[in-house]
């Protein structure tokens, strides 16, 4: 029996692809967690201590994440939890691993394009974003984004969201955040 456990956080190191002698691709790097609480005898929030884990994923979806993960990204990811425990000389410990059944850009940071894979298998991807310039190519590595900026894909500050609610976003730095009137509360259509 597997544990399955859901994780929020940053890539800490840049993913390392590696291809087994028996073709398999194997893709993996390090998540770190961290999570803040407020203490109320401070009267401020405190940051409790990071967790690392190492996340592999395998095959197809190796390659997928691969090409779309990069040290630094917000991922949320939802995979099977082993515990190894190792020792070298007179030092132990345990090694925290997740082998990823899903994996995905954490969307209350930032934005994000998915380029599905065609159903056809091999290398090809689906072009679902008319809007940007694929050159004619169907691999995503080769999309010219140098024409593009993040906020060519997002709605300007009083222009209507994606789902035409009226909220715009706020201009500035990437990621771009979305923002409420001051004092509205923010209401979830699901």
């Amino acid at each position: 029996m597997s544990d399955l456990i859901t994780l929020t956080g940053n890539v800490a190191t840049t993913p390392r692809i590696i291809n087994t002698a028996a073709g398999v691709t194997i893709t993996s790097f390090r998540l770190a967690c961290n999570s803040r609480r407020y203490d109320k005898g401070q009267q401020r929030f405190i940051d409790e201590p990071t967790n690392f884990y190492t996340i592999s994923t395998y095959r197809n979806f190796a390659e997928n994440v691969g090409r779309s993960v990069h040290k630094g990204d917000r991922l949320v990811v939802t995979g099977k939890l082993k515990l190894k425990e190792w020792t070298s000389g007179e030092k132990a410990g345990v090694n925290v691993e997740v082998d990823a059944v899903a994996l995905g850009h954490d969307m209350f940071w930032g934005q994000s394009h998915f380029l599905p894979r065609s159903l056809k298998g091999g290398d090809q991807y689906e072009n679902t974003s008319p809007e940007i310039n694929t050159g004619g190519s169907s691999n995503p590595s080769d999309l010219d984004m140098s024409d593009y900026s993040p906020s060519d894909f997002a709605p300007r500050i009083g222009e209507s969201g994606p789902d035409g609610d009226g909220l715009g976003v706020e201009s500035g730095g990437w990621p771009e955040v979305a923002t409420l009137p001051v004092g509205e509360e923010q209401t979830t259509p699901f």
